[in-house]
């Protein structure tokens, strides 16, 4: 039997890699969704709540993607928020799969997105146990003015500073501490010290 040419073998291999690599930077990003046939709930990663899209680094922008997250948060009303992203997550075409958080308006209030999705656990846990109804408003933050400042109330933890007027001064400090002066030839004397030469 005859092998075939190293050269030949070697060749394929170039152009199968070469042809893998442009086909791997042509896929545009789509959204993580997918579902059984004929069913509601998703497989995929993205949820309502939540949305997972995968896209390529090196062909789309952080523009197209937000824009791709927003589309798909207004299904429900609610704009998108980056959370995060995973590297190599999604195909070949696609591999790197950013998170993007749906939230409303009174979620739009928190700072992170973590922030807003605990605030909607939290929620979404009051209104299983009877505690919050789903018509009752969504506590939203206090808005404090920049121009004022927030008053500081002293606490056990954190006692008030005492007044500048019940500091002591230097001249009521302790008297018995006393420097003595510098001698005139330094701490070594003229014969010189250990590494010092005589003067």
């Amino acid at each position: 039997m005859k092998l075939p040419d190293p050269k030949a073998v070697a060749k394929a291999v170039a152009i199968t890699l070469a042809l893998s690599g442009l086909l791997a930077a042509c896929g545009g990003p789509y959204e993580d969704i997918r579902r059984e046939a004929g069913e509601v709930s998703m497989v995929g990663t993205s949820t309502p709540d939540l949305i997972a899209l995968c896209y390529n680094a090196s062909g789309t922008t952080p523009e197209a993607l937000k824009a791709m997250a927003d589309e798909a948060c207004a299904r429900t009303g609610r704009s998108a928020r980056f959370v995060g992203q995973n590297r190599y997550q999604c195909s070949v075409r696609a591999p790197h799969r950013a998170y993007f958080a749906c939230i409303g308006q009174a979620e739009a209030v928190h700072a992170t997105p973590a922030d807003a999705l605990k605030a909607r656990a939290r929620r979404r846990l009051a209104e299983e146990a009877g505690h919050l109804t789903p018509a009752s408003p969504v506590p939203t933050a206090p808005v404090v003015s920049p121009n004022v400042a927030p008053s500081i109330l002293p606490s056990p933890a954190f006692p008030q500073a005492p007044s500048l007027d019940s500091i002591p001064r230097p001249a009521e400090a302790d008297k018995g501490i006393h420097i003595a002066p510098a001698t005139p030839g330094g701490i070594y004397p003229e014969g010189g010290g250990p590494g010092f030469p005589r003067l």
